[in-house]
């Protein structure tokens, strides 16, 4: 029996994953699968550049703007629902889309998630204490003796993950890195392509600077203004425009420092971005010029993606092989 098809379509904030995936998904006869930590929530439609409503008419959209910003996005609780809700789509025989900016949502998707079980306060508090009193390189050094795999994937200044990785081996009394292994994706199960679209970095920045400009526009203020007297979980507060737009009508500083307080940190979290993301081996890059229309876009990574599922074996392996892929665009 055939396998079932997923396209993951990732990038940097900004670079239009959003237009391209709906004329993908369109064209394909796809779903698409919302893989953004803050398109999650129903009250935030600018700051989080939530797809407008006749795209969300043409194709059917999930896991968009199905919690409130009082509730903590959790990557296991999206986990869940996202691959509960790939199985329907896949299911009915049509392609699954799955679209985003969110690394570690479309690692879990792909890999599972690993269930650390219930946390251990005072394992973690000693950890720490002797941290402060000892320094960081210690638990380190303990870490390499308990755990060299994860101690060569941790910087030895990292100490929460050090923390992470030691109270794991205290709790399971097994190697997180061991641990780890077992966790169980969609990755192997199904037909994966995973693409992912970039641009030349002043040209990212220019849309960034643009988009910025736009929700304002747009009313950016208002939104965040509507949210005055709400409890605002931890995710949803680390929203981009929220604390600088807050900080404005606070009478802190004038809209432009609000914006280009959004601005840089917006570019900052683009470099987040594709830090993470070009530790995916996986993925295969398509450079976007800021000129092109998505249905330009769309129509070639079409062609890439009929020819590449065309050729891929029933083994679920990266269908470009070892050799390095060009993109077209």
């Amino acid at each position: 029996m055939a396998k079932k098809k997923i396209v993951f379509i990732v990038g940097p904030t900004a670079v239009g994953k959003t237009g391209v995936s709906v004329v993908v998904a369109r064209q394909l006869k796809g779903e698409i699968i919302n893989a953004d930590a803050m398109q999650v929530y129903k009250e935030i439609s600018i700051l989080n550049n939530k797809p407008d409503s006749r795209s969300m008419r043409s194709v059917p959209h999930h896991l968009v703007g199905f919690l409130s910003v009082g509730d903590t996005c959790n990557v296991a609780a999206y986990s869940q629902k996202a691959r509960r809700t790939i199985r329907s789509i896949l299911d009915e025989g049509k392609l699954a889309v799955v679209v985003g900016g969110s690394g570690l949502y479309v690692r879990v998707l792909l890999d599972g998630i690993f269930d650390q079980g219930p946390s251990t306060p005072d394992i973690r508090q000693q950890l720490k204490k002797e941290a402060q009193e000892h320094g960081t390189l210690l638990l380190y050094r303990r870490l390499q003796q308990v755990d060299p795999q994860a101690a060569r994937r941790i910087h030895p200044h990292d100490l929460r993950r050090i923390i992470r990785a030691l109270e794991i081996f205290h709790t399971h009394h097994q190697p997180i890195s061991f641990l780890q292994k077992r966790r169980s994706g969609l990755w192997g199960r199904h037909k994966i392509l995973l693409f992912g679209l970039n641009m030349q970095r002043q040209d990212l920045i220019k849309q960034i600077d643009q988009r910025v400009e736009r929700m304002f526009d747009k009313g950016a203020v208002r939104e965040v203004r509507l949210l005055t007297g709400q409890s605002l979980s931890q995710t949803a507060r680390g929203m981009i425009g929220i604390r600088e737009i807050q900080g404005y009508l606070r009478g802190n500083y004038p809209l432009e420092h609000a914006k280009e307080l959004m601005r840089i940190h917006t570019r900052q979290y683009a470099k987040r971005q594709m830090t993470w993301f070009r530790q995916e081996k996986r993925l295969r890059w398509l450079t976007v010029k800021p000129a092109q229309k998505a249905g330009d876009v769309a129509e070639i990574l079409i062609q890439e993606i009929q020819t590449a599922f065309n050729r891929q074996s029933n083994q679920n392996e990266n269908p470009y092989g070892k050799s390095t892929y060009r993109s077209r665009l």
